[in-house]
């Protein structure tokens, strides 16, 4: 519940791993140190939150519930704040796929009336790529 309430998964592929990595700790000792539960994550991967979420849910265990991970957020750049996003159709030469990128879900509807009986693939940061390769081929893709 640590991760969820702190924002700490997106795919979810990871989150088992990092669980019982923390419930190993715990069984260790019950109350870590915040440096401990930083040093005991050596080994884990995520590729969809960062670390950032993921360190801060579990601090919440160490002695004290302290925060692990000292950082300073930084603000957004001021040319991000007014950036509007366009929506975007193209096919990619070499494989012929299309890509999409509705900006509202009106233009999300709009896409999925398109490609009719086509595979329709919603991407999200695209890093499940590598591994969907070699089980799909073609179609239409949706780009958040």
């Amino acid at each position: 519940s640590a991760i969820a309430a702190g924002n700490g998964s997106q795919c979810g592929y990871c989150t088992p791993g990092w669980v019982m990595q923390m419930y190993a700790l715990l069984e260790k000792t019950s109350s870590p140190l915040a440096q401990e539960v930083e040093q005991h994550f050596d080994g884990n991967l995520c590729r969809c939150t960062g670390y950032r979420p993921i360190l801060t849910a579990f601090g919440t265990f160490a002695k004290g519930g302290k925060r692990c991970g000292h950082h300073r957020s930084i603000g957004h750049p001021p040319a991000l704040l007014t950036h509007v996003v366009q929506p975007l159709h193209f096919t990619d030469a070499g494989t012929q796929d299309e890509w999409y990128r509705p900006t509202t879900m009106e233009e999300y509807f709009v896409v999925v009336s398109k490609v009719g009986g086509k595979r329709l693939r919603p991407v999200c940061a695209n890093t499940t790529d590598g591994v969907a390769k070699y089980y799909t081929k073609g179609g239409s893709n949706i780009d958040d």
